[in-house]
Order: C-alpha cells, then sequence, then structure tokens
C-alpha cells in the first residue's frame, strides 16, 4: 500500500464523519462566549481533509507504507476496540456520564499501550477524565460524570 492509497482509506472514513458534522445543528449552536459548539471538530476535520490532500498529490504519494505490513490481528482487534470506544463515549456520553465513559476508555487505551500498573492506569485515566470534564464544562459543554450526576460551574 503506498502512501497515496493510505490517504484515500482515510479519507473513505473522513467522508461520513464530515458529513455526520455538517449535516448535525449541534455543530452551529453558539456556547456562551459565541463560538460554536462544533468549530474545533470543524478546523480539525478541515485539517485533516488538508493532510489527506497533501499525501494525495504530495512527492511521497507513491511511497510504500511499510509498517502497515507489520499489523497483526491482535494489533488491527486494538484499533477496533480503540474506534468502538471513542464512538461510546462521543454518543453514549449522556447516557453513562462523560467521566466514566472517558475513564474507562482511557484505562483500555492505557492498557492497550502497554501499562500494567492498575493504581497508574486508575490515576492517570480519572485525573485525565476529570480534567476533560472540567474543561468542557467550563467552554459551556452539558456533562454528566456519572449517569444523573452533574456538577453546575458558573
Amino acid at each position: 500500500m503506498t502512501n497515496r492509497q493510505g490517504a484515500y482509506c482515510l479519507l473513505l472514513f473522513m467522508v461520513p464523519i464530515l458529513i455526520y458534522v455538517f449535516s448535525s445543528d449541534w455543530a452551529f449552536v453558539p456556547m456562551r462566549d459565541g463560538v460554536l459548539i462544533g468549530a474545533f471538530t470543524m478546523m480539525y476535520l478541515g485539517f485533516c481533509v488538508i493532510f489527506i490532500l497533501a499525501m494525495i498529490a504530495g512527492p511521497g504519494a507513491n511511497e510504500l507504507l511499510e509498517d502497515i505490513g507489520e499489523i497483526n490481528t491482535p494489533g488491527l482487534v486494538k484499533i477496533v476496540l480503540f474506534l468502538l470506544g471513542a464512538v461510546a463515549v462521543t454518543f453514549w456520553h449522556e447516557a453513562y456520564g462523560f467521566v466514566m465513559l472517558c475513564s474507562l476508555f482511557l484505562a483500555a487505551v492505557s492498557w492497550f499501550a502497554g501499562q500494567t500498573s492498575p493504581v497508574g492506569i486508575l490515576i492517570y485515566s480519572l485525573i485525565v477524565s476529570t480534567a476533560l470534564y472540567l474543561l468542557f464544562s467550563l467552554l459551556g459543554f452539558d456533562l454528566s460524570i456519572a449517569p444523573g450526576l452533574k456538577v453546575e460551574f458558573l
């Protein structure tokens, strides 16, 4: 597989996400400071498309992606589980709580990445998910810690 072929695969993955975000009402709702809720998501997706197009048209487009051959079945399972976890946090955080789902997701990612200390994984996942909760809450997002447990800021 070449860089160009890999970029086409990424583009196929990005198109449904782009359609979803740009067709969603939530993406165009302004927050307290006037910035659209989906502004950062749209900028991120825009940069992804720019880099994908650079991979397609760039000077290294025909270079081989040698690392792709190193992906084995356990690695592929980890990739799929990572994507499913990201989807779960994105779409089910209201029902199950942002901090709870994000902590589970970060714990799984840490374990997949080779972290073996359960205490270290627990501390890391709770600190990062709580920090993200505080940041997103201060930005105006309506998130919950766990099902039915919310803390109001400002």
